[in-house]
């Protein structure tokens, strides 16, 4: 809730909820969608993201110290898919220089002009480790599970929460991927920030997706464009022939063009593999050892977020037609979620250079 404003105010640009999941075929993310009703954006992706990790969406919301016990068990990569961009009132930045140099040794934060922007986690972090109140009321607000854990601050922030244009886009259901926009924050895109000639100034959001039914293959590549905030769904903690009930796609991923022939020899190889794991089960073996013999073609889901900056760079790559045909394939539909859901210039040269059409 925004402190009353005043000349100094901080204005407050945060994630906004995908409107269009509640359309989706998928129940998970319609689930994700009522809980921001309930919730912060910030807490729900929080709870969400996790919950993908442990395949267990269907409990969201029911636990209402969840979140706080994953803030102090350390596990804080879920806090990174939240994220604020802020507008530093000119004073503040002139009395506290010494945060500005806090915050240009952090790679997490971008600071352009009077602008800051980070995820949640280097925010949290932050506020945390340097017991700075400038930002405290502001993480309390948006965040409350993580104070309930014991990082209290008194607040001395005022705040104004700017208005975002709703984002309404689709979601790519075709199985093989399924990719879902859950969220947006669009920064700069409705606000003019920083002076217009500042060498400095560039486009600042970000975007929080949900992507299904794709390989581990590809996630080994995914995950190399380290700009990006991973949660992924852990083969530690979900036995892989239970994970399936109810999932909307494939176990397995299989390539492209295949012949019959080839299609069934693959399935047989990826069963054998699976019966495998099985029969170690039984055995007694943990599923963080048995699911050493699972093939790289075994579907997975992951919750995905980043800058557009970062994002940009991963589209220009990943959807080039030399491309490994399956990240080209995720690659595109993300581009024209997150195109339709906030048109930055950046990714309008992405969908002109490799010809995506919406």
């Amino acid at each position: 809730m925004p402190a009353r404003l005043s000349p100094t105010a901080q204005k407050l640009f945060r994630t906004v909820p995908n409107l269009g999941l509640a359309e989706a075929q998928n129940t998970d993310v319609r689930l994700f969608l009522e809980q921001c009703t309930r919730a912060t954006i910030e807490e729900a992706l929080t709870e969400f993201s996790a919950r993908i990790c442990y395949n267990s969406v269907k409990r969201i919301g029911s636990a209402p110290t969840f979140v706080e016990g994953i803030l102090r068990s350390g596990h804080l990569s879920t806090l990174e898919h939240g994220s604020l961009l802020i507008k530093m009132p000119i004073q503040h930045l002139e009395e506290r220089k010494w945060f500005r140099e806090a915050v240009q040794t952090n790679r997490y934060f971008d600071m352009f002009g009077g602008n800051l922007a980070g995820n949640m986690r280097s925010w949290l972090e932050y506020v945390s480790n340097t017991k700075e109140t400038l930002f405290s009321s502001m993480i309390m607000a948006l965040l409350p599970s993580a104070f309930a854990a014991g990082t209290y601050l008194p607040p001395e922030s005022l705040y104004e929460f700017v208005e975002q244009a709703p984002v309404n886009v689709p979601s790519f259901e075709s199985g093989t991927p399924n990719v879902y926009l859950l969220g947006v924050n669009r920064g700069t895109l409705d606000y003019k920030l920083g002076k217009v000639d500042d060498r400095i100034t560039r486009e600042w959001g970000r975007f929080v997706f949900l992507i299904e039914g794709v390989s581990r293959s590809l996630t080994h590549q995914f995950v190399r464009h380290r700009g990006f905030s991973f949660s992924q769904e852990s083969q530690r903690y979900v036995d892989f022939e239970k994970g399936q009930v109810g999932k909307t796609y494939p176990p397995f991923v299989f390539p492209e063009g295949l012949t019959d022939e080839q299609g069934n020899a693959l399935f047989a190889a990826y069963r054998a593999d699976v019966e495998q794991y099985e029969n170690l089960r039984k055995l007694g073996l943990k599923k963080e050892d048995a699911r050493f013999i699972l093939p790289n073609a075994a579907s997975t889901r992951l919750v995905a977020s980043a800058s557009v900056r970062e994002l940009s760079h991963f589209l220009n790559i990943r959807c080039a037609k030399d491309a490994q045909w399956e990240i080209r394939r995720m690659a595109r539909e993300m581009a024209k979620l997150a195109y339709m859901a906030a048109p930055f210039d950046q990714l309008e040269k992405v969908m002109a250079a490799h010809d995506i059409e919406l």
